[in-house]
């Protein structure tokens, strides 16, 4: 609350409040945006059934495009040059640690593999 949102804060309370009274085995996953608790289910018949069907997953992963083929050896460098420091890494690609991060999850890379 020191950072002034108390607004927002007072309404996100009165929120949980709304939500969450009543008998706990009738909680639900889902509320309405005023809280309610009755989700009026539609079939949206109208819409292609490309956009009705759940995606699929693909047969065979797609090859990796030469840009983030390029970024991924760029990852690799670094983290074996910086021994899998992840801040390192990030100050000498000029980039934030959270994108590094963002790129190791993406390239399934784990940075503990490049330590000592």
């Amino acid at each position: 609350l020191d950072t002034g949102y108390t607004e927002e804060a007072v309404a996100f309370r009165d929120y949980l409040v709304r939500v969450g009274t009543g008998d706990p085995t009738k909680i639900q996953i889902m509320y309405g945006i005023a809280g309610e608790r009755r989700l009026t289910e539609f079939e949206l018949e109208h819409l292609p059934e490309v956009v009705r069907e759940p995606p699929r997953q693909p047969s065979s992963p797609e090859p990796m495009r030469e840009q983030d083929q390029l970024l991924r050896g760029e990852l690799m460098k670094q983290l074996r040059e910086n021994h899998g420091n992840v801040t390192a890494v990030a100050r000498s690609m000029g980039k934030a640690r959270t994108q590094v991060q963002r790129w190791l999850r993406r390239f399934d890379i784990d940075p503990g593999s490049f330590g000592h």
